[in-house]
């Protein structure tokens, strides 16, 4: 069994996931609006100010990676994302 922080945790398989699904990840809810061949994801979130980052899953969660990428508004890729994003 893996452990986390010296503590036995049960490993749960990864979720399947596509563009437009939500997520929770460490506390905050999330929209997909890629997922990578590597099992990666990029996420919007932050719906005042909104921002991308990439999440991995790590043994039974999923969990911020890389930098944020605060300039989403500028990105025409992301626009239909925003805008499901600041519905909520």
């Amino acid at each position: 069994m893996p452990r986390v922080y010296g503590k036995v945790v049960k490993k749960i398989e990864r979720p399947s996931l596509k563009a437009g699904d939500w997520i929770t990840v460490e506390a905050q809810r999330c929209l997909v609006v890629q997922a990578r061949e590597t099992g990666g994801l990029q996420v919007l979130l932050n719906s005042t100010n909104p921002e991308t980052r990439g999440v991995a899953w790590s043994v039974s969660e999923w969990v911020f990676i890389g930098d944020r990428r605060p300039n989403v508004l500028a990105d025409p890729r992301l626009a239909p994302f925003v805008e499901i994003l600041r519905k909520g």
